[in-house]
């Protein structure tokens, strides 16, 4: 039974490579720092913004920022699924400290992202040239320190990740069983 576990283990391990084919980095963004809550303040006036490159650092302890960006679907992922993704720089560590966000698109407020929760569905069916404005209001959490903002765009295939999980969530289960 051992070996088919490895089996499986590294099965899952090669399709994760195969989930998202393909991605595009985001990287032109508008950062402001603020504790409101309030859309409106993310609206188009670029006065008190400032440009955040994939280089730069934000945060500190118990810290709010708004981030805006706008991504538009290049050619090549044309009717497929895409979606947003994120990452901070602390995946892995305890999930109270870590950044969170409320994510907005096209001035609607899609989910919140966390370490757990990372991405978020842009189109289902993407249409090429097809623009989306995407806006976090960011909470750097309660943990003293920057961090980072790298956000890309992906094609979801849909049935890699059906299979990933079919095999993924037995295996799990199998694991558990005596």
């Amino acid at each position: 039974m051992y070996f088919a576990e490895e089996r499986i283990d590294r099965l899952l391990t090669e399709l994760t490579g195969y989930i998202y084919p393909k991605s595009e980095p985001v990287k032109d963004y508008w950062m402001k720092r603020s504790f409101s809550h309030d859309l409106a303040e993310a609206g188009p006036d670029t006065g008190g913004w400032e440009k955040f490159s994939p280089d730069d650092r934000w945060g500190g302890r118990d810290m709010h920022f708004w981030f805006r960006t706008q991504v538009e679907i290049p050619a090549g992922f044309d009717g497929k699924t895409v979606v947003y993704m994120i990452r901070t720089g602390r995946e892995g560590e305890w999930d109270a400290l870590n950044p969170q966000f409320l994510a907005y698109v096209n001035n609607n407020l899609i989910q919140g992202l966390d370490v757990n929760h990372r991405e978020i569905i842009l189109a289902e069916k993407a249409a090429k040239g097809e623009m989306f404005d995407i806006v976090l209001h960011a909470y750097s959490g309660m943990k003293e320190g920057l961090v980072e903002l790298h956000t890309d765009i992906r094609i979801l295939d849909r049935e890699v990740e059906k299979l990933y999980y079919d095999l993924k969530v037995p295996l799990e289960v199998i694991k558990l069983l005596d």
